[in-house]
């Protein structure tokens, strides 16, 4: 999320001491949308505001388990050397015993065919690149999915600072992010399958040190995976 506001917001929520400082907290900010805007009164704006809410729960518990698993992931061991040498046959498959410096053998090692290597090198480029969460990477934007909705984050160019330098188009059937200054498109393109708009919003966020446009898109058909974004 945008860290922009963090020194004005944390000198609010520090005039909000004692027992339940975050909910007292959150409750002035919910006072002050309502009485500025009337905010509240839009059913469709309401229900954005509980999946947001919920959003950020989901995302606090996945950033937990991730502190966890690091904290809790073992070393790896240290590879023993082999103390049994196989007989040598006539077969050029056979593994071939690896050489020290001082002419010792060492461990032996069954070297790889040509093909294995790729398959490998092509396995770990896909465990970096893979985001988590059913989805998928372009050059543009990353998304992820539960059979309910989509998170999609559009990497935005360095001239947008806020929400009013965009035009955010949506409909069922697809997107269209423009640049207002320019009307260069940043995005456009259609839904795998149609999405419901009224449950759909969008803000500026940060991700992967980043500028980025996430939307928050509830599915029409929520028993499906989506294949592509």
């Amino acid at each position: 999320m945008s860290k922009a506001f963090d020194d004005q917001l944390e000198k609010v929520y520090q005039g909000h001491s004692g027992i339940g400082q975050e909910l007292t907290f959150i409750q002035t900010v919910f006072g002050f949308l309502r009485r500025r805007k009337g905010f509240f009164s839009n059913d469709a704006q309401a229900r954005k505001v509980l999946k947001m809410a919920k959003m950020h729960v989901e995302r606090s518990k996945l950033d937990s388990k991730k502190t966890k698993k690091a904290k809790t992931e073992p070393a790896p061991k240290p590879v023993e050397e082999a103390k049994t040498e196989p007989k040598q046959t006539e077969d050029n498959n056979e593994p071939q015993p690896t050489v020290s410096t001082d002419g010792r053998k060492e461990a032996w090692v069954q070297p790889k065919k040509e093909d294995e290597k790729e398959e490998d090198e092509d396995d770990d480029d896909d465990d970096k690149d893979r985001p988590l969460g059913n989805g998928g990477r372009t050059e543009r934007y990353l998304w992820t999915q539960t059979l309910k909705e989509l998170t999609v984050h559009v990497w935005l160019p360095e001239g947008v600072q806020r929400s009013r330098d965009l035009s955010v188009t949506m409909n069922r059937k697809g997107i269209k992010v423009q640049m207002k200054a320019d009307k260069k498109d940043i995005i456009a393109g259609e839904w795998q399958e149609p999405i419901i708009t009224d449950d759909t919003t969008w803000v500026i966020d940060e991700n992967e040190g980043k500028k980025s446009l996430t939307l928050y898109i509830q599915k029409q058909n929520q028993m499906t995976w989506w294949k592509v974004c």
